[in-house]
């Protein structure tokens, strides 16, 4: 199984003061990306985290965390992310109207998202699809399923997998 032993430590920006002071638009190399693919993931829950985590690292992605809407937008301005992972409900401002102010700023105005949600109503599907999301999954999700999603939208950065 391709996520056996996955509890490494992750990338976790959400508390340092050192985000702002990274050039805009640039995944640094200093900061561990290198030629991996970057990818934000904005979630609140910690288990739900700890998942997409260990999907990411699987597949040896760099990973940036975001606990709510505005660390998102914080981190935006330091990072060019290839995909963003975005819970809909979060604490302060929704992942539809993140995805919004996302696609209003560069380097992320074209990124693509996909949504991680237990909102599973046809509604709230045709809501997150008219947001711009390019994906969808809903919680509670099988890994095999995240990692086949993943792995279709970022499948020009992840050659060597």
């Amino acid at each position: 199984m391709p996520l056996e032993g996955c509890f490494l430590p992750c990338v976790d920006l959400r508390w340092s003061s050192e985000v702002n002071n990274f050039p805009p638009g640039q995944c640094l190399e200093a900061q561990g990306c290198g030629n991996r693919p970057c990818v934000l993931v904005v979630e609140d829950h910690e288990d739900s985290l700890m998942l997409l985590t260990c999907v990411l690292q699987s597949l040896g992605c760099f990973l940036v965390q975001a606990g709510c809407a505005i660390q998102a937008l914080q981190l935006a301005e330091a990072y060019a992310f290839d995909l963003a992972l975005i819970d809909i409900v979060l604490p302060d401002i929704n992942g539809l109207e993140l995805l919004r102010l996302l696609k209003l700023k560069q380097p992320t105005q074209e990124v693509v998202a996909i949504a991680v949600t237990a909102l599973a109503s046809i509604k709230y599907q045709a809501q997150i699809r008219g947001a711009g999301f390019q994906g969808y999954i809903c919680k509670p999700y099988l890994l095999e399923d995240l990692e086949a999603l993943i792995r279709y939208h970022l499948r020009s950065k992840l050659t060597h997998c």
